[in-house]
């Protein structure tokens, strides 16, 4: 039998479906010194990754937790997906190696009993054939062993290429006699056909045939033992050999073929089979003459034309352990037919940082996408803050016909290229970057973050119902955030009656803020605008009252919702707002319960991008509930996106790609920042 090749073996990986806990139980290991609620919260955050095969990081987390605490209740576990994760990704060397400390350090795991088994396609993968038998004959002495018709079908071909045909026909026989699945039955069928075909003859077939486990193989031989004696005319022989096989199964195009011919043969006398006067066969079974295809070797309806006996196995094989075991996890993501979506973001380099925070907020979506509504998997692309690559990671995704739409890219500079590529090739796309104009003319991209401008029109909505304020000023940065929200700021304004009285800037690295402040305070505002960070409000804040700007509003953009605010210029900031899309300790039933499952599953605080990222898939999901599910639907879908209810407050999709937004309003007051409204 031809080898697998090293991306079906990888496949064809699996693993055991089984909790943390009950390895934790059963490994009798000593309580660990780590906090377990933090360690239960990274496992499962790796686990998150791993199970929508983000395995670079998933790979990093996993041993991250191991080095942590080497004896503890994770490490089992931990240093199973470790060596799946080289497995799959064809590093067989490393796989095996942390198979073998598995064993070596928890021998009383159940991990560790799965280990064997897929040591065996570490073996494989080098080449190790003889090793990989010797692995799965021992895997199949464990009582326990949850995967052995696996086993015995893997060590069928081991044996066959060790050239051990007689032993790896008995394998297949008794892979088939426990199996009960039709489509697995199938490649265990395909399997032993091709041994027969490459390697015995009708001799061999006939000397054999009584030694074989009862089952869809042991009739397939005789079967084929028959048909080679009438190729022959030696139809008493045949009418023997055929009357062997148990048709209560006939679930196979061979059993009808078969029990046509004992029809045919019925006023034929029976004869005793003698194997050493059977002729050999000289040519494989396939090679039958076109008129025998054409007659009683019609394929079943599920074959293909042509095939015969057997239906055909589609690349990588129907007998898939992963659908059986589990991707080494607790449990599948969600139940049923799931939604794919790409996501690209900077996952490496210098914004790595951010992109992560985005992708922690997805994971906790796709986590929780099947509990209302339709099941989501993600495919996940690094960017690495390049638009060239966010480019050509979109056209990979948009190849995908299983993907449906696309989550990012985060930065500016990435998005617009990318923003371009996806509505060329007809993909939705949930842009998360603040770039004004982006969604313009792309009726295939949407807008799922906020902009300056929904910052500056909230701020001047605010200062306008609440305050009556007409007149604003902006003391910033001299850089280029600075300048694009003094130009964000003169937008928002209704010229009719409210207007810019005076604009102030300052150097970056500016302490002393004595000159803008008293070119502001000259224009007497009823309203300043201070678009910097939070330790530079800190240090302004104070300076204002100081020099004599007490009874005005100070207006922030979302970079002052920040803890430290309070904490350090608290006392100066009274008549403060501060606009965000997201407050994670909002009462807002919505928020949280966010919060609340996002601090489970990672052991801190969610962020604003971990939220964006969470409502961007939840976006999509309402979508998906409504849509066809093709991307020009799931685009229709979007556009009609009205009150999605989400951890970053309501959003409404636009026609036009742009979102609507009701953004947290904060104030700051017993020296932290608290909802206003």
């Amino acid at each position: 039998m031809e080898r697998l090749s090293r991306h079906t073996l990888a496949a064809l990986f699996v693993v055991v479906t089984m909790l943390a806990g009950a390895c934790a139980s059963s490994s009798g290991r000593p309580s660990s010194s780590i906090d377990e609620e933090e360690m239960a919260a990274r496992f499962k955050q790796a686990d998150a990754y791993y199970r929508n095969h983000f395995y670079a990081r998933a790979l990093t987390e996993f041993q991250a937790i191991y080095d942590a605490d080497p004896e503890g209740d994770f490490a089992d576990n931990a240093l199973y997906k470790i060596a799946g994760i080289h497995l799959k990704q064809e590093q067989p060397e490393k796989a095996v190696v942390y198979f073998q400390q598995l064993q070596a350090s928890f021998p009383n795991s159940p991990y560790a009993e799965e280990s064997i088994y897929n040591m065996g396609f570490c073996y494989f993968q080098m080449g190790e054939t003889k090793r990989a038998l010797e692995t799965y004959e021992l895997y199949l002495t464990r009582s326990s062993a949850r995967n052995k018709n696996r086993a015995r079908v893997l060590a069928a071909q081991a044996l066959s290429e060790l050239g051990r045909h007689d032993e790896a026909l008995r394998y297949y026989a008794t892979a088939s006699r426990d199996e009960r699945d039709r489509n697995k039955q199938i490649e265990i069928l395909q399997g032993a056909k091709v041994l027969i075909d490459d390697h015995l003859d009708t001799r061999d077939l006939l000397l054999r045939m009584g030694d074989l486990n009862a089952g869809p193989v042991a009739d397939y031989v005789r079967y084929r033992a028959g048909k080679d004696l009438l190729s022959v005319r030696e139809e008493g022989q045949a009418r023997t050999v055929l009357s062997g096989i148990d048709f209560s199964r006939s679930n196979f195009q061979f059993y009808q073929e078969a029990q046509r011919e004992l029809d045919r043969l019925a006023g034929v006398k029976a004869a005793p089979v003698v194997a050493s006067a059977a002729p050999a066969r000289s040519k494989p079974i396939q090679a039958r003459t076109a008129a025998e295809d054409e007659g009683d070797n019609t394929p079943a309806p599920e074959a293909k034309s042509g095939d015969g006996d057997i239906p055909d196995v589609p690349d990588g094989g129907l007998y898939d352990p992963m659908a059986d075991a589990g991707l080494m996890d607790d449990g599948p993501v969600a139940e049923g037919p799931a939604l794919h979506v790409g996501v690209i973001l900077p996952l490496s380099g210098r914004f790595e940082v951010y992109g992560t925070q985005v992708l922690d907020g997805i994971m906790l979506a796709v986590e929780t996408s099947g509990e209302q509504g339709v099941p989501i998997r993600v495919v996940i692309r690094d960017s690495e803050g390049d638009e060239n690559i966010a480019a050509s990671m979109v056209e990979e995704l948009a190849a995908d016909p299983a993907i449906v739409a696309i989550v990012g890219p985060l930065l500016v500079k990435e998005a617009d290229l990318a923003a371009q590529k996806a509505d060329e090739l007809g993909m939705p796309m949930l842009t998360l970057s603040r770039m004004e104009g982006l969604v313009e003319d792309k009726p295939f991209v949407f807008r799922a973050g906020i902009t300056f401008d929904h910052q500056t029109r909230a701020l001047v909505r605010y200062a306008d119902t609440h305050l009556g304020a007409t007149t604003f000023a902006v003391m910033h940065p001299d850089n280029e955030f600075g300048y694009a929200f003094l130009a964000s700021l003169e937008r928002a304004l209704d010229p009719s009656r409210q207007q810019m009285v005076a604009a102030a800037s300052y150097p970056t690295d500016e302490t002393d803020f004595r000159g803008p402040i008293f070119k502001i305070k000259g224009a007497d505002p009823d309203a300043i605008f201070i678009p910097d960070s939070a330790d530079r409000v800190a240090l302004i804040a104070p300076q204002l009252v100081y020099f004599g700007v007490k009874d005005v509003e100070l207006l922030g953009p979302t970079s002052w919702n920040q803890p430290e605010l309070a904490e350090k210029a608290g006392a100066y900031l009274g008549r403060a707002v501060i606009v965000d899309s997201f407050f994670a300790e909002s009462n807002d039933p919505t928020v949280r319960n966010f919060t609340g499952r996002f601090q489970d599953m990672f052991g801190r605080e969610p962020s604003r991008l971990s939220a964006m990222g969470f409502d961007a898939v939840g976006l999509i999901g309402d979508a998906a509930g409504s849509a066809s599910d093709t991307r020009g639907g799931l685009r229709r879908s979007l556009a009609l996106i009205r009150s999605h209810h989400g951890a970053t407050g309501e959003t409404s999709l636009r026609g036009d790609g742009e979102v609507d937004k009701s953004l947290f309003l904060l104030g700051v007051q017993d020296g932290r920042i608290q909802e206003k409204y």
